[in-house]
């Protein structure tokens, strides 16, 4: 197969406004032990569920998070997020349409999460068909014109990877 890094995906900490009025917003990932986390995965693997920053000073904090809700479905997990049942860690692209309307806030900016590189795999074959080939190429697209992400994601800017 032949791998292509399409861009590197930043890891975005979020709550709805009105999780966040009625409960406050976090200053730090120490913060995050006072507050309903909804954690990707099953109760099975979120038992014992860390959340990772870095600091503008290169310190990591590696935080414990709890919540009443875990889920294997981002959309799920965003989607009651937006309700205001709590905060949320998903990858940047997952909720820019969400933070850019305002149903979601970015919370802890000053603190950087992972970064996660974005793959495209596929066939070498050189005798593809073009609808294959326009998908390949419709994709490509897509993880360029992501980087409209710039403008709404704060913090460390995701990174587009060049062919």
């Amino acid at each position: 197969l032949v791998a292509r890094k399409l861009r590197l995906s930043r890891i975005v900490t979020a709550a709805a406004p009105s999780y966040l009025a009625k409960w406050g917003t976090p200053h730090g990932p120490k913060d995050l032990a006072e507050h309903n986390c909804l954690l990707y995965g099953t109760f099975a693997s979120c038992r014992q569920c860390r959340w990772e920053f870095v600091d503008a000073n290169q310190i990591h904090h590696s935080v414990a998070v709890n919540g009443n809700t875990v889920m294997d479905n981002g959309d799920a997990l965003t989607e009651a997020a937006i309700q205001g049942v709590g905060i949320i860690q998903v990858p940047d692209f997952a909720v820019l349409r969400q933070l850019r309307d305002g149903r979601l806030t970015q919370i802890l900016v000053n603190y950087r999460s992972p970064v996660t590189p974005v793959w495209m795999l596929y066939s070498p074959n050189p005798h593809r068909t073009s609808r294959v080939q326009m998908l390949i190429d419709d994709i490509i697209a897509a993880a360029q014109t992501s980087s409209e992400i710039d403008d709404t994601v704060q913090g460390d800017r995701p990174i587009l990877i060049e062919q």
